[in-house]
């Protein structure tokens, strides 16, 4: 007897199998998920040239000009969208320029003991 055919004998199917036009929807919207997941993954791994400057290439990284959160030294935290300048909000309240992540940046909020001015604690 071949494989085939005792596998078959050994498959018990409930009274309430699927009928061949279930069976073919399933099979219809498996075959459309693969593709989305395939157009998905494949447009992850590529930027277009206008984002990157060069095509397949990753955004630029976030730059931090006073090397992070260096409350006495002005800097700028600049990622591809915007640039986070270091500043005052008050006499003693400093908002400092960060690179959250390696393609983002954000603010730091920092209580400066002897004051703030031009962006850093003095």
């Amino acid at each position: 007897m071949s494989i085939t055919k005792r596998l078959r004998s050994r498959v018990q199917f409930p009274p309430e199998a699927l009928s061949i036009k279930e069976v073919k929807k399933m099979k219809k919207e498996l075959i459309l998920l693969i593709l989305v997941l395939v157009v998905l993954v494949g447009c992850s791994q590529k930027f277009p040239a206008d984002v990157t400057g060069e095509a397949g290439q990753p955004l630029a990284p976030c730059r931090d000009t006073d090397g992070g959160a260096k409350f006495y030294t002005y800097g700028e935290a600049k990622d591809y969208y915007t640039t986070r300048s270091d500043y005052c909000v008050d006499d003693k309240m400093l908002y400092e320029g960060v690179c959250a992540t390696f393609q983002w940046s954000g603010y730091v909020p920092h209580m400066c003991e002897h004051g703030c001015m031009n962006g850093k604690c003095v």
